[in-house]
């Protein structure tokens, strides 16, 4: 009888152990459903423009269960090191356009965490990920990703850190990210022709 309580009390951890595994090894939440738009983002040696050093796979989906983010839109972002020898990479970041929102960064438990992941909003918006272990070659960073009200559109992303070499490098490409809604855009575009105007009238 003492066995069978054992074995009873060993397989509720396993099942345990089993769950908590398969909810934060899944790197997309299931409420997110399939995805709107997919890119991915090559990143190449800013010395030697051949050689790419990493490729970013970014992803929009529509959240649509309760609030506080009902209906809104999420990016994902994932960095993978593809480079051939020991380059490390530390540090991640999206632009985001002026008149767009975003929230809420956050990132799963999985592969190379980062120390922060951040809305910036000084001088430009951005979101910035900084990395306290390297992501190295053929390593995967966590899924990153953020909330917003907007559609996506294409922005400037940019990853850095340190060549094999000891060479500090950044280099960039187009990521996905919130574009502002069409009247924000225009109130935009005629506050510079107001700007424009006034510089010619004076």
């Amino acid at each position: 009888m003492e066995w069978m309580k054992g074995f009873s009390k060993f397989l509720i951890l396993v099942l345990f152990m089993t769950v908590a595994f398969t909810q934060t090894a899944g790197a997309v939440p299931v409420e997110w459903g399939p995805s709107l738009e997919s890119r991915i983002a090559r990143f190449y040696d800013v010395t030697s423009p051949a050689v790419e050093i990493a490729e970013v796979v970014c992803n929009v989906y529509h959240h649509d269960p309760s609030p506080p983010h009902a209906n809104q839109y999420v990016y994902t972002y994932q960095i993978t090191n593809t480079s051939s020898d020991d380059t490390g990479l530390s540090f991640f970041s999206v632009s985001i356009l002026a008149g767009a929102t975003v929230e809420s960064p956050e990132h799963d438990s999985n592969d190379i965490l980062p120390l922060c992941w951040d809305i910036i909003v000084s001088p430009l918006e951005r979101v910035e990920a900084l990395f306290g272990s390297s992501i190295d070659s053929g390593q995967n960073s966590a899924l990153l990703w953020f909330f917003s009200d907007y559609e996506s559109t294409s922005t400037d992303g940019a990853v850095s850190g340190m060549s094999s070499d000891g060479y500090v490098f950044a280099t960039a490409d187009n990521l996905l990210a919130p574009v502002p809604e069409p009247a924000t855009v225009t109130l935009l575009g005629m506050g510079g022709l107001v700007l424009l105007w006034r510089k010619r009238s004076t």
